[in-house]
């Protein structure tokens, strides 16, 4: 075969060294970072391209991505001995899904990723806990999920109690109630996801932050309980803060969804300070009081420039989001049913963290269900916008909850008219159809801010 030859200035591609032919196929694997980069395309291009690649396959991420429906053990076969990915694409009650997949296992030396994550069968999980009892001590990527309603519980045995090159783990529904034993091998970890696990797989908030301590790299972790029936009950007040917290010094990512008790003694126990991201969803609880929430969220530097927050209000609950313009972010989701209720329990929250509101430039209320009218009078939509200070342009996207902002700003009167929103200069109305309505009930407001000098301008648009 021909050697192609590409021209780059005065130098011909074939004269590159095989080193910066490496790294040019690096920098082109990066191009595809979420999904699996065309290596077959290069080594079809020379002889001495595909002898490259076949020989450094690890430093270019070269690996046979071996997907349930094909002929796995043939492809195998074909190809030189390259590291092995092996991905379940659907769902089977029996093994004829992915025999040949759980076979596969059998290769340990060269597996480099497993992603079992669309959901295994209780019997497709034992088979493939039963052919991980060794290490696989190349494997980097581990996803498994498992849809039974009674999931066999993973043993200590399970790649032979070691993982010192994983670097991306997901279980989903999979009890591993000695998964910390695990982690304290694996020093490579970047994102760590437990989602959905049951009482029988529950790791304490504790043990859960001394393994996290011992992972520099770990850049994401998300804690996800299926119900209350997963965590044991206990009270936030009876566990003392430790005498240390854990440093994770590349923790960019948290992601939880439970009870504030779990989350509280989790935050409490560890230091992030590059965290720039937070999703948290918490369970409903009449009263908000979280600390070390409010610790953390004061700790994000990312979160101290100019914010854009949006409030969206659900019938089973209310979600709050907050972007910086340096990449900071932060969502918040609490079950409560009443939108009276939903503002209040924020009332609570945004209180503790008071010094957020004071950065959030614009604003987005919205809401997705009609209230029933002798609700409205109960929200405290006076003491919610007050300490949106530096707030200047407010979107509203719901007729019936701008009617109420419009009310309640229509009837300030003296100072509390340049108190209330005093940076405010636009109102954005959204799929409004009674403008004229809004329009009056707003007037004395908008009045009273155009004599003192601080004019309020609206508009509206269908979108």
């Amino acid at each position: 075969m021909a050697t192609n030859r590409f021209c780059v200035g005065r130098l011909e591609i074939d004269h590159l060294s095989d080193d910066l032919l490496i790294y040019i196929f690096k920098l082109y694997r990066r191009e595809y970072y979420y999904d699996t980069w065309p290596w077959l395309a290069l080594v079809h291009v020379c002889k001495r391209w595909r002898c490259i690649i076949f020989a450094w396959p690890h430093h270019i991420d070269v690996r046979l991505d071996c997907k349930s429906g094909m002929a796995v053990t043939k492809a195998l076969d074909v190809w030189p001995n390259l590291p092995v990915s092996l991905r379940l694409r659907f769902n089977h009650l029996n093994d004829s899904g992915g025999g040949d997949l759980m076979a596969a296992l059998e290769l340990r030396d060269r597996i480099v990723g497993i992603d079992f994550s669309v959901g295994l069968s209780k019997y497709q999980l034992e088979s493939c806990a039963a052919l991980m009892q060794e290490p696989f001590l190349i494997l980097r990527t581990l996803l498994l999920s498992c849809f039974s309603e009674d999931p066999p519980v993973i043993t200590d045995a399970f790649l032979g109690g070691s993982a010192p090159r994983l670097q991306k783990l997901r279980l989903c529904r999979v009890p591993f109630p000695t998964l910390p034993k695990l982690l304290l091998s694996a020093h490579d970890l970047v994102e760590l996801r437990l989602e959905y696990f049951t009482s029988t797989g529950h790791i304490s908030s504790d043990v859960l932050a001394t393994c996290m301590s011992v992972l520099p790299r770990l850049q994401y972790i998300g804690i996800i309980f299926w119900s209350m029936k997963s965590i044991p009950q206990f009270r936030i007040d009876a566990c003392p803060l430790p005498p240390t917290r854990s440093h994770l010094p590349a923790l960019a990512t948290l992601v939880f969804r439970g009870f504030r008790e779990y989350s509280e003694d989790l935050m409490s126990r560890i230091d992030a300070p590059l965290l720039r991201c937070l999703r948290l969803t918490f369970l409903y609880r009449p009263i908000f009081d979280m600390p070390q929430l409010t610790r953390l969220i004061n700790g994000m530097e990312k979160l101290k420039s100019a914010l854009y927050a949006s409030i969206d209000s659900h019938k089973d609950g209310i979600d709050v989001s907050m972007s910086s313009s340096v990449d900071g972010s932060l969502f918040l989701k609490f079950k409560c049913i009443g939108l009276d209720k939903q503002i209040s329990l924020f009332e609570q929250f945004w209180t503790q963290c008071f010094p957020l509101r004071s950065h959030v430039g614009e604003l987005e209320l919205s809401k997705a269900y009609n209230m029933p009218k002798d609700q409205q009078d109960a929200v405290p939509w006076l003491g919610f916008l007050r300490p949106f200070n530096a707030l200047e342009i407010l979107y509203l996207h719901d007729e019936e909850l701008g009617m109420e902002i419009a009310r309640v700003l229509g009837e300030l009167s003296g100072e509390s008219v340049v108190e209330v929103l005093p940076m405010v200069h636009t109102l954005n109305l959204v799929q409004f159809g009674q403008v004229e309505s809004f329009v009056t009930l707003l007037k004395p407001f908008t009045d009273a801010r155009e004599q003192s000098g601080h004019p309020v301008t609206m508009d509206w648009r269908d979108v």
